[in-house]
């Protein structure tokens, strides 16, 4: 063998290897954030951001999913967490799926890296302390990112997964106005965010009958997972 083809053999050979190592050290997902489901499959997937203190609206919610075998991801922060720690534990008991959405809902983006780490490592750190849980899913504050805040949720065990479809229930507008918007936006594998709000029991039962009517299924956000 000429000398010159086994050095690039030996070096190809030992990047593979670091790549290999580093990966699965840091986990196999992206480092990229997932806006939707590139499978072109009839699927949608639901998002939750958990913003403020409610009780009997999260009781609800909570109650259909179950009732519909619904799973969900909910986004809290770690200041969240530890100000309604049996409302998180609650979300768990249903079978549902926790987010890491940092400690204190900064825009990371204005942040160092050291204090990026703090944030995203620090929910996952509040998780596994109070209720014995290891999040997979990440939402930036705000859903503001860039390529370090990615990396380090990477580095964190955290898929960066942001929503190609915002529901609007932050808004007080009757369910038919928030469902003409979501028709009017609607594609196969959508990531739908959705704010939890007073109206939302009322809403959700709506919003899952007319996705059935329109032929798409909820689908476990963990498939998302197994796309990578």
């Amino acid at each position: 063998m000429k000398k010159p083809l086994f050095f690039c053999t030996v070096f190809l050979f030992v990047t593979l290897v670091i790549l290999a190592f580093t990966g699965g050290i840091r986990g196999t997902h992206p480092l990229y954030p997932v806006y939707h489901f590139s499978k072109g499959s009839e699927e949608i997937f639901l998002t939750f951001n958990v913003l403020w203190e409610a009780d009997e609206e999260l009781d609800a919610v909570l109650c259909f999913l179950q009732s519909e075998g619904i799973e969900a991801v909910f986004f809290l922060t770690g200041e969240w967490a530890r100000k309604f720690p049996d409302s998180a534990n609650k979300i768990l008991e249903y079978g549902q799926i926790l987010g890491n959405r940092s400690v204190t809902n900064q825009r990371l983006i204005l942040l160092t890296e050291e204090e990026i780490f703090a944030e995203i490592n620090g929910f996952n750190e509040i998780s596994l302390e109070m209720l014995d849980y290891s999040p997979v899913f990440f939402r930036p504050p705000y859903g503001e990112y860039n390529s370090q805040i990615v990396r380090v949720a990477h580095e964190a065990g955290c898929l960066t997964l942001l929503w190609s479809i915002n529901l609007r229930t932050m808004t007080e507008q009757e369910p038919e106005f928030i469902i003409n918007h979501l028709e009017e936006r609607l594609h196969p594998g959508a990531i739908v965010l959705v704010h939890l709000t007073s109206h939302l029991d009322n809403l959700l039962p709506q919003l899952v009958e007319f996705l059935s009517w329109k032929g798409y299924t909820i689908g476990s956000p963990h498939e998302l997972l197994n796309l990578y």
